[in-house]
């Protein structure tokens, strides 16, 4: 058997993926079961994910996978980070790169101190191909919107991971079938009014 689940953002284990899946644990595998992720035969933690066509398709099994992330960010910065760049991003602001590989920290919110008032350090990927982390030029200084404000251009990834772009701290696609927010597919929600939630 087995009941339905939480709405499609949700993630039962609360264990992510680099893509942004969502691992499914227990899982199995070399005759045992597992609950967290594992480094066996990869390099590097990976786990098997819940979500068909989002990581990596075995060869033998057809299962998906993926490398394991420490989860999704979380609502604060830290102050981490050890060296920043200047850069000119691909929009024309001058805004410059957070984090690099001088640096035992991957992750981008581990890098907004690095960044204005009121931006925030986040993915921006240097080519079309997913980026695991902020090394080599892949995060920028992104200017946290308004509303109806673009997140997540450049990411390579799906919203939740450009939730910090947003004043409402809601980034949502704004597409229909898009699997990333790269191209304007991804825009700032108004946090809800809890006046309304109950209207229709």
């Amino acid at each position: 058997g087995g009941g339905g689940g939480g709405g499609s953002s949700e993630c039962p284990s609360g264990l992510y993926t680099l893509q942004g899946c969502c691992c499914q644990v227990p899982f199995s595998y070399a005759g045992k079961s597992w609950s967290e992720c594992i480094e066996l035969d990869h390099d590097g933690p990976w786990c098997y994910v819940e979500e068909q066509n989002c990581g990596t398709a075995e060869a033998e099994t057809g299962q998906f996978w993926d490398h394991c992330a420490k989860g999704p960010p979380p609502t604060s910065g830290s102050s981490k980070a050890k060296t920043i760049s200047p850069y000119k991003h691909p929009n024309g602001l001058e805004t410059r790169y957070c984090g690099d590989s001088k640096s035992s920290w991957h992750n981008p919110w581990e890098f907004d101190d690095f960044c204005p008032d009121g931006w925030v350090c986040n993915f921006r990927c240097e080519s079309e191909l997913f980026c695991p982390a902020c090394a080599g030029k892949n995060c920028a200084c992104v200017q946290v919107q308004d509303p109806g404000g673009t997140c997540g251009d450049g990411s390579n990834r799906p919203p939740e991971y450009s939730h910090r772009e947003c004043g409402s701290r809601r980034c949502v696609f704004n597409c229909v079938a898009c699997t990333n927010c790269n191209g304007g597919n991804c825009i700032c929600e108004e946090e809800p009014d809890p006046t309304k939630a109950h209207s229709t």
